[in-house]
Formats: C-alpha cells, sequence, structure tokens
C-alpha cells in the first residue's frame, strides 16, 4: 500500500504531525518496519535526516530501539546520527538511559552500531 501511494505521487513523505512532528520515515524506524523504510528512504526528496520535536532522527530512534536492520537501510540512504562522531556525556548516559527511556538506550545504540560496523566512542 505505501509502494502505491509513492508511486501514485503527490505524497509529501516529510509532513510531519503536529503532536510531535514524526515523519512517516520516522514512525516506520521506530516500529522497525524495514521494508516501510526501504520504500520511504527511496521516495524522491525524503530527508532521511528530519527530526522530530525531541531531536530525535529515523537512525536515532532505530539505533535506540535495536532495529539494526533499520539503521542499515537509513545508512545506506544517508542517513547519520550525532553518536557516530560523540565523544562527550551526553544526556542518554543519565541514569534512566536516555532514547529509549528504559534505561539502556545508549548500550543498545551501542550494540547495534558495533553490528554496523559504526565507530562507538566515548566508553
Amino acid at each position: 500500500m505505501v509502494g502505491q501511494l509513492l508511486a501514485a505521487g503527490g505524497a509529501d513523505v516529510n509532513l510531519a504531525t503536529m503532536s510531535n512532528g514524526s515523519t512517516p520515515l520516522f514512525m516506520a524506524a521506530q516500529k522497525g518496519h524495514v521494508h516501510v523504510v526501504e520504500l520511504l528512504a527511496a521516495a524522491p526528496g525524503v530527508d532521511v535526516n528530519k527530526a522530530c520535536m525531541n531531536g530525535e532522527t529515523p537512525l536515532s530512534v532505530a539505533l535506540s530501539r535495536g532495529h539494526a536492520d533499520v539503521a542499515q537501510v537509513l545508512r545506506a540512504a544517508g542517513a547519520t546520527d550525532a553518536d557516530d562522531d560523540d565523544t562527550s556525556e551526553d544526556s542518554e548516559d543519565s541514569e534512566d538511559g536516555g532514547a529509549g527511556g528504559d534505561g539502556h538506550g545508549r548500550a543498545k545504540r551501542r550494540r547495534v552500531l558495533m553490528t554496523l560496523g559504526g565507530r562507538v566512542v566515548g566508553g
């Protein structure tokens, strides 16, 4: 269905919700829907790095939720993540774990980055 809508043209793939600024790509990455991410990431004019209101990007949410397959598709489409070159301690190193709010957001991101061959620094 997503493919048909994109093929029909006229869909704004960067249109964000008013409630939190999530785009269709962000929501698909968050839920781990790799095939939808593939379609949206290949859509003309898509911004693979568009952040929602809290600053998370499709790649950062995929990493924090452990969706390595989604993260790989996003990286291939040109997505970047602030943690790729992060050498500082940031809010995700807080006791609550930052992204994901489960106390393990930072650790999940590091495991996924390691799986993808990304550079992990800062502890």
